[in-house]
């Protein structure tokens, strides 16, 4: 099960926004490609890409690492939560 959530309610602290369009991945099963164009949800805002923010797979949270292929947004990790930030394109 993959759920995806994506943040589009702003801060009231302007102090506090940065900006960034964010998407909120959770993985509660196997490992899953991503970024095959197939979900609108997973499709960054036009001129943007998606970078990886955070994962629960850092080893600072009992994770495993992060693979080079969750960095680049191409899988999902098993089990695992990430956050993704929009990056414009220039």
């Amino acid at each position: 099960m993959l759920a995806a959530l994506e943040a589009d309610e702003r801060p009231r602290d302007e102090a506090l926004h940065d900006g960034l369009d964010r998407l909120l991945l959770m993985n509660l099963g196997h490992q899953l490609p991503l970024g095959d164009g197939r979900d609108a949800l997973l499709t960054p805002p036009l001129g943007s890409v998606w970078s990886l923010l955070w994962s629960s797979e850092d080893p600072r949270y009992g994770g495993g690492g992060t693979s080079a292929a969750a960095r680049e947004t191409r899988v999902m990790p098993a089990e695992s939560a990430l956050v993704l930030a929009a990056e414009h394109r220039s």
